[in-house]
């Protein structure tokens, strides 16, 4: 993949989540999917998958993600752009968690559902 395509990792594996990585992967990009070990189970659902399938109007086909992973950290390194995929009460914890290992650069697209 070119150097000038943006690298993506999604933080949190619920709705949102799942939709951000499945749909930015469909589009060609790279995406780290990431977890908290706390929800863990979610995440190793759709390792044994080996992606995320997504329908609807906007987009329809089988994701094949870059990485599945709880390390955090691992799944940020090197990406341009973040997205917490999660509820606004998560924020201030993975923002926290963020904090260290965040790069000059990245941007961080904080949603909620």
């Amino acid at each position: 993949m070119p150097k000038d395509r943006p690298r993506f990792a999604v933080i949190g594996t619920g709705n949102s989540g799942q939709t951000f990585a499945a749909d930015i992967t469909l589009k060609g990009y790279p995406v780290n999917l990431a977890e908290v070990p706390a929800f863990e189970d979610t995440l190793r659902a759709i390792e044994k998958r080996g992606g995320i399938e997504i329908s609807g109007e906007a987009r329809n086909g089988f994701a094949r993600l870059n990485m599945i992973t709880t390390d955090i950290p691992a799944a940020v390194k090197g990406v341009d752009v973040i997205i917490i995929g999660g509820s606004a009460y998560a924020h201030e914890p993975l923002s926290k968690a963020l904090v260290p290992h965040c790069e000059d650069g990245q941007f961080i697209l904080f949603t909620s559902n």
